[in-house]
């Protein structure tokens, strides 16, 4: 039978894997059993395994000799390669199993020896799996091995059954997995199977349910026979190697087969072609030559390791009586391949062949940085940014596997820049300038990198007292749209029309590590949470029930509260609402009295850049609460107020979605003027003296007790600009000549800070 199995190849030369070229090679040394004098030990499991994925080497025959100078600890399960069955079943070459030495030695350090069964004929493969008899030969010689070495278990290396021949090789790879596990529960079975499944000669998805283990052959992608020169084993690329490659094999099998059954071969070795030009990929001339990882490196300083970036692996030229490339995998291209395996969670890998690295250490390295050193940490999850005077005060959970974290810092919510950092989980920050709004973002590191940023977004005002707002992150599932960010638009809507404010979780609240009771507003973001423990869960409405009868002011927006909790008595007790309908198919909202009598509001429908309020819901008043919102066009109500032992203020639509800035500046400056909140930020550090009637020249003085950033604006009635200036300083005496300006009404605006401060009218007379 033909089998064409390269990529990019019309050569008519039958295909051989790595593991048949040099089985080949090497097939007449070794052919008789070696019979034990004393049985070897079993295996002695590790009391402390270091490795967090599997490894799995494949030590040939041919390279026996090498057993004494592996790295035991690095590896998990050692594959004696092996022994040849014929058409019969009958093992027709042992290839000195068993090896007494490597056995012993492997088991004293916890390590599993698996014997591999190789059968590299189509035909012979077909007499073995269709013939019963033959079956059950093949089956018990290779138990028979195993039991013989005291070993743990069998791989098996068939290449390859014909397609035809699938459902006969399944029944066969069941009848043996089920012999084995019955001989021994702690039989390892492994079988191994192509990069690519052509003409789907394995049943992968039953295989996997049969199989301890599916080792993927994820090499010679490229082979000897190949007409052009390329990578072993490409790691992504579509321009030159189209779909095949090793992320989209994994892929594939992940499809069938669970992660944690699923090995990932890497080659230890690279292939050697004649080629017509030194050109990247060029056409070969004559077969290649497979060379071992330490042959490479033996001739690489000669001639300078090049690197592809479409494969991410390396390779590298020479001219000897022609053009040659040699294509390979070292430690940068592995460690890639490493993070796949990471990456997709898989079981491990599998090293054609252990020993071909020789005495160069670096493909040990590899493994020892990704497989032995700790997964890289995850990120952190954000507890509270509480506001003190002078400084904020951050707090987050301990990652896995951290050693540090490092602590960010934004004022557009956006941008990051780095601000310290730490090995506690705790940070007081008191070296920000204040009178501004900062938001954090945190990551993690130790040495194998830095994670991913925390997901929710805290922030804080920094300001020269404690806030009295609390703003509460509840929005924190996986809904459309959700970037865990809100609570930079409450924050930014509060400092803008002069309020301050501290961040938490929720979490933070379930866990008493914040105490609502400290703060006289309560601001709760809901967003489109619509499952009833997503909204308010027990311990939540526990702990707003208490701060709502000490009382508290709390304002709570979101699109699916009623539609979550409307048959609950929370919901008509102390939210005092009643649930009318999941969605009111409007997006904007009108006020019908305090606070946002007169006023208008328009929240996101999709088009505006925050996110689609899919289903906001439509309340009714219970229990002595009022209508605020209506909306537009309907008699639908989007929001009521209750003011009686406490203060609430519910809308059944998330604020952060209310655009434009200034409309939903307006609004939350609103509720807390109604509600009487105190202490506009910028009032107590800034004194401002001015007279309001000036014949030529006004002036106006401003101190403060800090650096404050300081814009003056003037205007004349038909709002045209008239002069601006901005400061950046403790004191400021501001002088406008009006010298050549008529008499009349003008207007001065002061903004701190970038936030609005005072409108002047200034009455100008000559």
């Amino acid at each position: 039978m033909l089998v064409v199995l390269s990529l990019l190849t019309t050569h008519v030369i039958t295909y051989q894997s790595i593991h048949q070229l040099e089985y080949s090679s090497h097939k007449d040394s070794l052919t008789l059993p070696v019979k034990p004098y004393v049985r070897p030990i079993p295996l002695i499991p590790r009391k402390d395994t270091i490795l967090q994925r599997e490894v799995f080497g494949y030590l040939p025959y041919w390279r026996r000799d090498w057993y004494p100078y592996l790295d035991y600890d690095l590896l998990s399960v050692i594959a004696y390669f092996g022994v040849e069955l014929g058409p019969t079943g009958d093992i027709t070459n042992y290839h000195g199993w068993p090896v007494m030495g490597l056995i012993n030695l492997a088991h004293a350090h916890g390590v599993k020896l698996v014997l591999v069964a190789i059968c590299f004929s189509s035909d012979a493969i077909r007499s073995i799996i269709r013939n019963p008899t033959y079956t059950q030969n093949a089956i018990h010689n290779l138990l028979g091995q195993v039991e013989l070495a005291n070993t743990d278990g069998i791989n098996v290396d068939f290449e390859l059954p014909y397609s035809s021949d699938s459902t006969y090789f399944t029944n066969f790879m069941r009848t043996l997995a089920d012999t084995f596990h019955a001989h021994n529960p702690n039989y390892y079975v492994v079988l191994d199977v192509t990069a690519v499944n052509w003409l789907n000669r394995f049943q992968v998805a039953e295989l996997a349910q049969i199989c301890d283990a599916i080792l993927i052959m994820a090499y010679d992608y490229y082979w000897y026979g190949s007409q052009y020169a390329g990578p072993v084993a490409p790691l992504t690329g579509s321009t030159y190697y189209g779909n095949y490659n090793v992320t989209n094999t994994v892929n594939y099998y992940l499809t069938y087969v669970p992660a944690n059954k699923l090995l990932l071969g890497v080659p230890y070795y690279g292939y050697d072609w004649p080629v017509v030009d030194s050109t990247p990929r060029a056409r070969t001339t004559g077969q290649g030559e497979a060379k071992t990882f330490a042959q490479i490196m033996e001739e690489i300083n000669n001639y300078g390791r090049l690197w592809d970036m479409e494969s991410q692996t390396p390779w590298y030229r020479y001219h000897s009586y022609g053009w040659h490339q040699c294509w390979y995998d070292d430690d940068t291209s592995l460690g890639l391949k490493y993070e796949l395996v990471e990456a997709k969670t898989l079981r491990g890998i599998g090293i054609w062949a252990l020993s071909y690295d020789g005495n160069y250490t670096q493909l040990w390295d590899a493994i020892h940085h990704h497989f032995v050193l700790p997964p890289l940490p995850t990120a952190p999850e954000p507890i509270y940014a509480v506001a003190q005077p002078g400084y904020i005060e951050l707090l987050w959970h301990s990652s896995t596997y951290a050693d540090g974290y490092k602590v960010y810092v934004s004022e557009d919510g956006e941008s990051f820049d780095s601000l310290t950092t730490t090995s506690d989980t705790c940070l007081v920050i008191d070296n920000l300038p204040s009178g501004h709004a900062y938001f954090f973002k945190i990551k993690s590191y130790n040495v194998k990198g830095e994670s991913d940023f925390s997901r929710e977004l805290i922030g804080a005002y920094m300001g020269y007292d404690a806030s009295p707002i609390l703003i509460v992150n509840g929005f924190d599932s996986p809904k459309p749209g959700n970037t865990y960010s809100y609570v930079y638009h409450h924050g930014k809507s509060l400092t803008n029309t002069g309020y301050g404010f501290a961040s938490a979780t929720n979490e933070a609240i379930t866990s008493g590590t914040v105490e609502l009771n400290d703060y006289m507003v309560v601001d709760w973001i809901l967003g489109q949470e619509d499952r009833p423990d997503d909204v308010f869960n027990p311990t939540e409405q526990q702990s707003l029930v208490q701060y709502l009868e000490n009382g508290g002011h709390l304002l709570v927006s979101g699109s699916d509260i009623g539609y979550a909790l409307g048959n609950t008595d929370f919901y008509h007790n102390y939210l005092h609402a009643k649930y009318v309908t999941d969605n009111a198919e409007r997006y904007q909202v009108e006020g019908i009295s305090p606070p946002f009598d007169g006023l208008t509001f328009n929240f996101d429908d999709g088009n505006h850049g925050i996110y689609r309020v899919r289903y906001p819901d439509a309340i009714d008043t219970c229990n002595g609460s009022r209508h605020i919102l209506r909306y537009t066009g309907s008699d639908y109500f989007a929001g009521i107020a209750y003011e009686a032992d406490y203060k609430l203020i519910y809308l059944s639509f998330p604020i952060e979605t209310v655009y434009p800035q200034a409309s939903r500046d307006t609004l939350m400056a609103r509720i807390m003027r109604f509600w009487g909140v105190p202490h506009p930020i910028c009032e107590p550090s800034i004194e401002l003296r001015y007279n309001t009637v000036f014949s030529r020249y006004w002036q106006l003085n401003l101190s403060s007790r800090d650096i404050t950033t300081v814009k003056i604006e003037i205007y004349d009635m038909l709002g045209r600009q008239l002069t601006a200036k901005q400061y950046r300083t403790h004191s400021i005496t501001f002088t406008w000549d009006a010298t050549d300006v008529p008499s009349g009404v003008y207007f001065v605006n002061i903004e701190l800070n970038h936030s609005p401060y005072r409108i002047v009218k200034l009455l100008h007379i000559k």
